[in-house]
């Protein structure tokens, strides 16, 4: 098999592997293109990478909605201390106008507008908020419905229709619910730095909270003059709670905190506060203890210059929170960008790379796969073709030749891609070398053939010369038709030696100097069969104008006669003994086609398609050059003059065989007529053969006839030919016809 041959086949096989429908599971993915492969190998990971990078993102995006959200709460809640602040002034100022005998409420009036200007500010806060989380919107909810409280609790202070007591506590209520708040937005901010000042801050306010509502009901009881049971144990359970909110405070608050309150609720107004306060923790019964130093008023001044220390501290500490949480939101913001961006560059660089990665393989493997399509199915064919033809190969001179040759695949790097190319470079080198030396194999077997058929001509020369000799001599017609048989046995050998030389490539002889005609040619043919008497030729239509006959041009007569004696032989040979071999000829346009029909047992159509393909394409033959010797030669012979030889089917059995002379064999002249060469007029026609040179065979005139005697015609003997009849319907098959085995 050849190269383009096997390329061939091997594309054929892909191709029907990837045409081959059901399989086993994933043979889809195993019979995939390598780009869907590495696509595959790609989307993969990468659908894998962006899924978890978007989950990732997802997270970031959370926490940076949450401390934005975070960052926005704390302002509010630092609107809130403001508002708990002018709250906490209200309530004193609505327990001096409940238990004062004056009806002026002007100074109510002035607080309660300080306080809605700073409820204002709390709600234009809140309404800027946005969305919050459930329990910090729950608390905000509460606050809102204590605040709707706000009016009704003023026209009970203005009317004066509740005491002091019950005024702080509902004030009181109202303070705590914002301060719920700020404690709530703590638990969002999480264990950070920022998370436990926020914390700490909340537990300050509950703390100023607490002494504001000790400064109510310390005015409430005093300005009452009675600082009963109820009143001091409620007295108490403030105090009680504002100091735990100072402790809780000490625990959580950061040291710089610490220092600020440390470093500025103290001094002389706390102390005066202490000393006025003290007292009344150790009160009994229902009047006000001998050791009370001042009045109401006085405590509600030491007590409120403690809130107002507080209340800067306050400031100061929301302050520091809000810087913090600003500081902790644009970190989280920046982290969450920075950590984005990488995510997303890590993504594109992946997905670049892999993209490049892809495309390089792919690009290799097509590169690879169209070089080595062109070299299995083109190149690797023509340089075989070529070594092939090259001559005078020895073996000594084959590492030179193979190293000599290029490498069809260039090798573009190490990897694995490139190992391919490189042993597919050995393998195009490998491939080269065996060609080389199948043709120094061909080249010795030829120069072989050459050899023993040049000497077997000789000897056969000498053979057929010394039956000349013998056959001039001898009288006896048995002896005579011996000689004859063995004439013509050794006849059959010396076309045998003609034919190796023909499959050799080797020059069969010296070539005609004049013109043949067919009839003439065919009859040459004819005397070189063993069964000569089983031909007739019958009518040969070939003729042009009065005068004209068609010969074949010299220099191809002497193939033409082996090839038409190799027809013959093989039709001979495959006829039953009682019929006989038809030779008919006819000429159609510029060409003539000669029928050579035989009776015998005939083929089939594959058997014929499959010769005629052989027939129309001049391969090398190996074992079938031996074993259909006739074959070969007949391929040979009309591959080099061009002449179209078709076997097909015979009307009652047998086969036909059509040859197709093209113009370039046929001379049109009036014949010279003259035999070739000279002869007695009782000898057999003979052509002038490779070594033979027109030898005559057969008896002298004064010998006895012989039966088995060649046919006697000779070139003056040939018929006239007439005119050109319309070609026969079967000829249109003729491209279609075959031929029998042909034997040697």
């Amino acid at each position: 098999m050849s190269s383009q041959s096997a390329a061939q086949s091997t594309g054929g096989h892909a191709r029907a592997v990837r045409r081959r429908p059901g399989g086993r599971p994933l043979e889809w993915l195993r019979n995939a293109p390598i780009r869907r492969k590495l696509a595959l190998i790609i989307v993969i990971p990468l659908a894998t990478v962006l899924a978890l990078a978007g989950l990732r993102l997802d997270t970031n995006v959370r926490e940076a909605s949450s401390a934005t959200e975070l960052r926005n709460m704390v302002r509010l809640s630092a609107a809130a201390s403001a508002f708990t602040d002018q709250l906490a002034h209200e309530s004193i100022t609505a327990s001096r106008l409940v238990l004062s005998t004056n009806d002026d409420s002007t100074a109510f009036d002035q607080q309660a507008a300080r306080t809605d200007r700073a409820a204002d500010a709390y709600r234009a806060q809140r309404k800027a908020l946005g969305d919050v989380p459930s329990d910090v919107a729950e608390t905000l909810d509460s606050v809102d419905s204590y605040l709707a409280t706000m009016p009704s609790l003023r026209d009970t202070v203005r009317h004066r229709n509740t005491v002091g007591q019950a005024v702080a506590m509902r004030y009181d209520v109202i303070i705590g619910s914002l301060n719920t708040y700020r404690g709530s937005i703590a638990a969002h901010a999480g264990g950070s730095n920022a998370g436990n000042a926020l914390r700490a801050s909340a537990l300050f306010s509950d703390a100023k909270a607490g002494l504001a509502y000790e400064e109510a009901l310390a005015y409430a009881g005093m300005k009452g003059g009675q600082f009963g049971p109820h009143a001091r144990e409620e007295f108490l359970s403030a105090l009680v709670a504002q100091e735990q909110s100072m402790v809780n405070f000490l625990r959580t608050a950061t040291p710089e905190q610490e220092d600020l309150v440390t470093n500025s609720v103290t001094g002389d107004a706390v102390d005066l506060a202490d000393n006025l306060v003290d007292p009344l923790t150790h009160a009994e019964g229902e009047g006000l203890p001998a050791t009370v130093k001042g009045g109401p008023d006085d405590v509600v001044r030491a007590l409120g210059a403690v809130s107002d220390l507080m209340r800067w501290v306050e400031q100061k500490l929301d302050s520091q929170v809000a810087g913090d949480i600003s500081t902790y939101r644009d970190q989280v913001v920046r982290e969450v960008t920075v950590e984005s961006l990488a995510v997303l560059l890590a993504i594109a660089l992946t997905l670049l790379v892999m993209v490049l990665l892809a495309r390089m393989m792919s690009r290799s493997l097509r590169r690879l796969r169209l070089a080595a399509d062109a070299v299995a199915r083109r190149d690797l064919p023509d340089a075989v073709a070529k070594l092939s033809a090259v001559g005078n190969v020895r073996s000594e001179t084959l590492p030179a030749l193979v190293e000599g040759s290029y490498d069809p695949i260039p090798i573009t790097g190490a990897d694995e891609v490139g190992q391919v190319a490189s042993s597919f470079n050995g393998v195009h080198r490998e491939a080269l070398r065996i060609a080389l030396q199948q043709a120094a194999l061909r080249m010795n077997v030829s120069a072989t053939f050459v050899s023993l058929a040049r000497r077997s001509q000789k000897l056969v020369d000498k053979m057929i010369a010394k039956l000349d000799e013998v056959e001039r001599d001898e009288e006896q017609p048995e002896r005579l038709r011996d000689l004859f048989d063995l004439d013509h046995l050794a006849t059959r050998m010396r076309r045998n030696d003609e034919n190796l030389l023909i499959l050799a490539d080797a020059d069969g002889g010296s070539a005609r100097l004049e013109d043949a005609g067919l009839a003439d040619v065919l009859a040459a043919a004819q005397s070189e069969i063993a069964r000569y008497e089983r031909i007739n030729i019958g009518p040969l239509n070939i003729g042009g104008n009065e005068g004209e006959a068609l010969s074949i041009v010299a220099a191809s007569v002497n193939d033409v006669v082996r090839l038409f004696a190799e027809l013959l032989e093989n039709a001979a040979a495959f006829s039953p003994p009682s019929r006989r071999v038809m030779v008919s000829a006819r000429r159609v346009g510029d060409q003539v086609v000669v029928e050579i029909e035989d009776h015998g047992i005939g083929m089939t159509q594959t058997r014929r398609d499959d010769l005629n393909a052989q027939l129309a394409d001049d391969t090398e033959h190996s074992l079938a050059s031996v074993r259909m010797m006739g074959f070969a030669v007949v391929s040979k012979l009309s591959a080099r003059h061009n002449i179209r030889v078709h076997l097909g089917a015979g009307d009652e059995g047998g086969t036909i065989v059509h040859v197709v002379l093209p113009q370039a064999l046929i001379a049109v002249a009036a014949p010279a007529r003259r035999p070739l060469p000279a002869r007695e007029p009782e000898r057999e026609l003979a052509y002038e053969g490779a070594g033979r040179g027109g030898r005559p065979r057969g008896r002298t005139a004064t010998a006895a006839p012989a039966p088995a005697a060649a046919p006697r015609r000779q070139l003056a003997d040939a018929p006239r030919l007439g005119p050109v009849p319309p070609p026969a319907p079967a000829l249109a098959e003729a491209a279609t016809a075959q031929l029998p085995v042909i034997a040697s």
